[in-house]
């Protein structure tokens, strides 16, 4: 007697699931061997995130206490296209809040910001001047650490090396800021001219934070090792710089006869709340990478008077007029660049519609 197709399937996989648990697999990791990539899967709280067979997207599987079964949904289905380089290995940070940080075959990386109970879900995608090969988490006091394996190519050749993440707590504007890729923190002893970076950044360009402010301008490693900065300098961070940009979404309110979405509209204004702040290393604009629409420094004033060049407590920045046109595609496009650095706590966007 013959059975339907669905039926049918689905007692072969109820078979393949008991014959993995007669190896010592438990049902959650039956399971995902199934329906999952051979790439280690992470476990958080009471949940598990695992990499699809295609390794092009992740999923999310919990135990549902009402239907006393598992639950599967797919989490990057809105992210679709940053994962189309394909899941290489993931692993998990807990503290100071969870992220998943997922390297992909292509040699990007992606830091997926999950706290399912608060609703909050972000992914975060990452490039550097090299290749991501892998990542591992290690347990820490004040926040968790996290290591890269990556490949770089320097003026001796192809190198690898085993790279830490800096501290949250660590790229604040102080005596030394750990905004760059492949750092080293020095000390020179007495002030010196000459910063020596180390042969592993030979031929490289970098950007230097001395002195407790961001060195303007970039320098190439020499191949004893070293920079030559214009002034003197004792302590210093040197390392590969990088920009970190904010695309807004499509910004549909602002409408006084329903959606914006397909009206013609303009951003006419937009105010900032930051903290831990280069003012400097901040541009605005509404596109990036087009010559016909620049992005903008910040205004160099602040309630009337000169806003300071960098801070590290809360700093609100009053509306003022945005670079943007009358469009149905207005968005807000933010730019940060080594040395500079900056955490922003706030956007305000008003809009007009025509």
């Amino acid at each position: 007697r013959y059975l339907d197709s669905h039926l049918s399937y689905q007692r072969a996989c109820l078979h393949a699931i008991d014959y993995l648990q007669s190896f010592g697999y438990s049902d959650i990791q039956a399971y995902m061997i199934l329906g999952a990539a051979p790439i280690e899967a992470i476990k958080i709280d009471n949940r598990a995130i695992y990499a699809d067979k295609a390794a092009r997207s992740l999923y999310e599987m919990s135990f549902d206490g009402g239907s006393q079964d598992y639950i599967v949904k797919q989490i990057s289905k809105l992210a679709t296209d940053i994962f189309a380089g394909k899941i290489r290995s993931l692993a998990v940070q807990r503290a100071p809040d969870t992220r998943v940080w997922i390297v992909l075959q292509d040699g990007t990386a992606i830091c997926m910001v999950y706290e399912p109970t608060e609703e909050v879900l972000a992914f975060i995608p990452i490039e550097t001047l090299g290749s991501f090969e892998s990542v591992c988490v290690l347990p820490g006091v004040e926040q968790d650490r996290v290591y890269f394996a990556v490949t770089r190519s320097i003026t001796a050749g192809t190198v690898r090396y085993i790279e830490k993440m800096a501290l949250d707590s660590e790229v604040e504007p102080g005596v030394t800021c750990k905004v760059m890729d492949s750092h080293v923190v020095g000390l020179n002893s007495p002030a010196s001219k000459t910063v020596h970076v180390g042969t592993h950044l030979t031929g490289k360009t970098v950007v230097v934070w001395a002195g407790g402010l961001p060195i303007a301008g970039s320098y190439v490693v020499n191949g004893s090792g070293n920079i030559t900065l214009s002034d003197f300098v004792e302590e210093f961070v040197v390392g590969i710089g990088y920009t970190a940009r904010y695309k807004s979404g499509r910004l549909a309110y602002g409408g006084n006869l329903g959606t914006a979405m397909l009206q013609k509209k303009k951003v006419a204004k937009v105010g900032f709340i930051l903290t831990n702040f280069v003012r400097a290393g901040i541009t605005y604009g509404s596109r990036f990478d087009d010559t016909s629409r620049p992005l903008y420094p910040l205004p160099a004033l602040k309630d009337g008077i000169t806003a300071p060049t960098q801070g590290t407590d809360v700093s609100e920045e009053e509306l003022f007029t945005f670079p943007s046109e009358w469009e149905t595609d207005a968005r807000v496009c933010i730019e940060w660049s080594s040395p500079n650095t900056a955490t922003m706590l706030g956007l305000v966007v008003q809009v007009e519609t025509n």
